[in-house]
């Protein structure tokens, strides 16, 4: 899956910090990180609050098509 790669790219393309992204989905800072590696997988919630708070497609960050 590229969902850790596609969140890191995003989330450097808007200037977002791993901290920040936490903070705006009402998530510790340490999720994050282990959605940027693929260690899990987001909660069907806390994904479609990070591509609100992104504002990217799901299938962007899931498969790399914009």
């Amino acid at each position: 899956m590229e969902l850790g790669q596609n969140l890191k790219k995003v989330m450097k393309e808007k200037g977002m910090t791993q901290e920040q992204l936490a903070k705006r989905i009402n998530v510790e800072r340490s999720l994050i990180s282990k959605y940027c590696t693929d260690e899990c997988t987001p909660s069907l919630e806390n994904f479609k609050a990070i591509v609100e708070c992104l504002n990217v497609s799901s299938d962007y960050l899931l498969f790399g098509k914009k």
